[in-house]
């Protein structure tokens, strides 16, 4: 007799359901100095974002949904920690699901560009670029991420404080502004 199995996951409205999710969540205190100015009036333990993602064993690829809450920091918009792959050659495709909010890209020489995430974008981020995802909504702000999990090495996060962005951005008035780092 023949059997259908079950997926490795479902995923729907931004949840994922499965028996290899693994989570990750971080905190203000892990990211307070990727923000311009510390904002000493929110608390280390604040959740500024979560990581749902399915690991498969003997698979190469990774799939994950990371929900970046809607918070500011002395008015700049609330962004991911940002990485660099262990090996450039494997590189990585998010699309916007919610909310809306940009990619900042960053090569070694420390150019930075952004696009923006809305729901239905899809973004081609090569290996060896830098990137974070920042929400710019008062919603929260969800992406899928698809990435070769075992030929990424790893991420280079040093390489995002040796290589930082140099751009931030923040909501004045309800709208985004750039703001050229000095």
């Amino acid at each position: 007799m023949i059997k259908m199995k079950k997926p490795t996951a479902v995923s729907l409205n931004g949840q994922i359901e499965s028996d290899l999710l693994k989570k990750r969540v971080k905190k203000y205190a892990d990211l307070k100095n990727f923000f311009e100015i510390v904002d000493e009036n929110i608390s280390d333990d604040t959740v500024m974002y979560e990581v749902d993602m399915v690991l498969k064993e003997n698979c190469d690829m990774q799939y994950a949904i990371t929900t970046i809450h809607p918070l500011l920091v002395n008015g700049q918009c609330n962004m991911t920690q940002g990485h660099f792959h262990g090996d450039k050659d494997f590189g990585e495709i998010y699309q916007g699901i919610s909310g809306k909010g940009a990619l900042l890209l960053v090569d070694k020489e420390g150019n930075t560009t952004v696009e923006k995430v809305f729901p239905g974008s899809v973004h081609l981020i090569e290996g060896y670029v830098g990137h974070r995802t920042v929400n710019t909504s008062d919603e929260e702000a969800l992406k899928i991420g698809c990435y070769w999990s075992k030929h990424t090495k790893g991420y280079n996060r040093q390489a995002m404080l040796d290589c930082p962005f140099t751009i931030n951005i923040y909501l004045e008035n309800g709208k985004e502004k750039l703001k050229q780092n000095v």
